[in-house]
């Protein structure tokens, strides 16, 4: 069987002009079966929509902070490094693939890119806007989890991860009012949205934590994985 073809988004170093992405992204999909492909943010829609013929899923992968002006927020003080290009690509490349029905990963800075994406809001800055016991931002090594996710148990994230796990967390983001048409189905102790599905585009999973950190040790993370590349390659039901 033809491998699928996996699109992941590149984070951008303004300093050195490279477009980067850290290697476990690659590694995991691999693992997976599927064959990854780095997308360079490219503003251009004329030059980014043949991705929707050739491409059969999408990563949407960590980075730096979504622009406040995306959800209609003024940037406060504790808002880190924004990336406007970035932010638009992301969004417009977002929308058109969960309107092609590409099956559609979201991991961190891409699960709080979805929600915005659905007209969602974003904190942001967990420490001062919603404190916690749990550390969201650990240090390293990042391989390590260090807080559970609770999982809705009739959602079909749970029967595909379980109902509880343990996951890795580095974010000072996250989301705050939830956007049209998302379903929150996981969260932590501290009652932050986790994970969210839409029953409009079925093949779309996002999550808050860094499950290509974890796929050589935690079930639940090489799951996701493989759950992209399972539809990616046509095979649409878990």
């Amino acid at each position: 069987m033809k491998k699928p073809i996996i699109g992941l988004t590149a984070a951008y170093d303004q300093e050195k002009q490279t477009f980067r992405l850290g290697t476990e992204y690659f590694r995991s999909v691999q693992a997976a079966g599927g064959l990854p492909l780095l997308l360079p943010i490219t503003p251009n829609e004329t030059l980014w929509q043949p991705y929707l013929a050739n491409i059969d899923g999408f990563i949407f992968t960590g980075g730096c902070d979504i622009t406040p002006k995306f959800y209609g927020a003024q940037t406060q003080p504790l808002c880190g490094e924004t990336q406007d290009f970035r932010d638009s690509f992301e969004l417009s490349l977002l929308k058109a693939a969960l309107a092609h029905n590409k099956p559609v990963l979201a991991i961190c800075r891409g699960h709080q890119l979805v929600n915005v994406a659905f007209g969602g809001t974003l904190y942001q800055d967990l420490p001062t806007e919603k404190p916690s016991a749990i550390v969201h931002r650990q240090p390293e090594p990042y391989e390590t989890p260090t807080h559970d996710v609770m999982l809705d148990a009739s959602s079909p994230l749970a029967r595909l991860l379980g109902n509880r796990i343990r996951v890795n967390s580095f974010h000072h983001q996250a989301i705050a009012d939830l956007g049209n048409g998302l379903v929150a189905v996981g969260y932590s102790e501290d009652g932050l949205i986790e994970a969210v599905l839409s029953p409009e585009t079925p093949m779309l999973l996002s999550v808050q934590w860094h499950p290509e950190r974890l796929y050589q040790t935690e079930n639940s993370a090489r799951a996701l994985f493989e759950q992209l590349v399972h539809w990616a390659s046509g095979q649409v039901k878990p």
